[in-house]
């Protein structure tokens, strides 16, 4: 089977929402109203795995923050995009400043190897090309793993959930995250061709 990282669409509105409350509670996992607004606001944030037939398996949201937006994330003022406000996130991908808003696999894939490979291949390889400083802030213990995993580091020296975790990707090609990221795609790239 093959799986593919892609920009959501309208139609993956239902199914990203239902990802969203396997695994967070309500008031904590996005609505289909909210993903709908946001995808309204800027389509470019939300990003799916798709398997050939289509099926939506997993998502992350990728939001492209100003800069005020993201000083407040650094200063813990911040720890969620339901905390956004339209002024604090930009319409366009590039930007220096981002924060990671979701990741989340069906829990009925979640053991599956080269669905998670390409969640988190697609994320990288996104950040290679469309951010510099990022944050994110892990609700569950697996969000935790997966964030540590990307080479994130806790901004106010807690290591736990729900605080802030930040990584900063320079963009010489010999930065040590740079360098990481290449690795882990160069690995993901010859497991596929496995």
């Amino acid at each position: 089977m093959k799986y593919h990282f892609e920009n959501a669409c309208i139609d993956d509105i239902s199914r990203i929402a239902a990802i969203e409350h396997e695994y967070f509670e309500n008031g904590v996992a996005y609505t289909e109203e909210f993903i709908k607004k946001w995808m309204i606001y800027n389509p470019s944030m939300f990003w799916v795995v798709k398997d050939e037939f289509g099926k939506v398996l997993a998502h992350t949201i990728l939001v492209p923050v100003t800069e005020e937006c993201y000083k407040r994330l650094h200063q813990n003022e911040l720890h969620d995009m339901i905390e956004f406000k339209e002024t604090d996130v930009l319409q366009v991908e590039n930007s220096d400043y981002h924060y990671t808003a979701s990741i989340a696999v069906a829990k009925e894939y979640q053991s599956k190897l080269a669905i998670v490979n390409t969640l988190l291949g697609g994320i990288i390889y996104y950040f290679s090309q469309h951010g510099n400083r990022i944050i994110t802030t892990p609700i569950t213990a697996a969000g935790l793993r997966i964030t540590k995993s990307l080479g994130y580091r806790s901004i106010d020296g807690r290591d736990g959930i729900e605080t802030n975790y930040e990584i900063i990707i320079g963009k010489d090609q010999d930065d040590p995250i740079r360098k990481k990221y290449s690795r882990i795609l160069r690995r993901i790239e010859n497991r596929k061709e496995e």
